[in-house]
Order: C-alpha cells, then structure tokens, then sequence
C-alpha cells in the first residue's frame, strides 16, 4: 500500500532510506529537507505495517523560469531485501501522479537513464551542478521546458551529498 508519511513514520523512513544507500547521508538530506520547509511530497510503500520504500519530491527551481513549478526527486529507496518487486516503479508512477494534482510542471532527479526513462524522463536540457549522463527531466506539462535555457537550483540542503 502507498500513502503519504507522516511524522510517526521517521524511524521506520531512515531504517529503509539507509539500507538502500548504505548511509545515513539521504536520512540527513529527508531530515533537513523536512527541517527547512523544502519537502512537498512524501510517500512510502508499506506491507503488513512495515516501510519497504520511500520517495521525496523537495523543491527545485529553474533559474530563469521562475514561473515553472518544479521538484526534485530524492531519494527513491526501497529495503534491499525487497528489491526488484516493482515497488521502486510503484512508488515512482505514483509520485508522478501525486506531482502533477499538485500542478507541479517538471520533475527533476539524478539516477540511472535506463530505470528513469521508463517513467518518460530523459537527459535533461536545463543544466544543473550534477553530472549530466544522470540528470533527467520528466515534462508534466507538456511542452514547459520548449525554449528555455536555464538551469536547475535544487535546495541547498543537497550540499550534505
């Protein structure tokens, strides 16, 4: 099942997200996101009241597209012992969903081309600070980034990665 976390769930949160990166950096990244006003979706996939996956959408902004909304994907975990369920794509396709009823026109994340492209992202034209082989883009509006050149602001709380 995936619903919205909510604060009863951050222990069980970074128990997962940790497993799957082998650290605590995402945990800090999700904790100060949260910390700073930054995060705008959170959901997890649960199973017999036990977190199996996370997602975060935090905000983005696209320096000279202001009128854009934005978000960032970050992190996408599931628990290792239960990767290669489909719960990462579930997770995704309903983050997407979420993103674009709350009129958000972009999403934006760093990872691998072939697990992302599925969902409709490719390599992104607005720039970033992040290597371009693994920033995408997934256009919720059609057509929003036609023309524009600018550059992806994630919050500045991605620094700690």
């Amino acid at each position: 099942m995936i619903r919205t976390a909510n604060v009863a769930d951050e222990g069980a949160i970074a128990k997962c997200v940790s497993s799957a990166f082998d650290n605590f950096g995402e945990v800090t990244l999700i904790q100060q996101l949260a910390a700073d006003g930054d995060k705008l979706i959170e959901l997890l996939f649960e199973e017999s009241g036990t977190v199996l996956g996370y997602v975060m959408i935090s905000k983005l902004r696209l320096h000279k597209a202001p009128q854009l909304r934005c978000g960032a994907v970050a992190p996408l975990a599931v628990c290792p012992d239960h990767q290669r369920r489909g719960i990462g794509s579930t997770l995704m396709r309903e983050v997407i969903l979420t993103s674009r009823g709350l009129g958000l026109d972009v999403l934006c994340l760093l990872g691998d081309p072939r697990f992302y492209k599925t969902f409709g992202f490719r390599k992104s034209h607005p720039s970033s600070d992040y290597n371009p082989k693994h920033f995408q883009h997934l256009e919720l509006t059609d057509g929003c980034l036609r023309d524009i050149q600018a550059k992806a602001i994630y919050a500045p709380e991605f620094s700690v990665l």
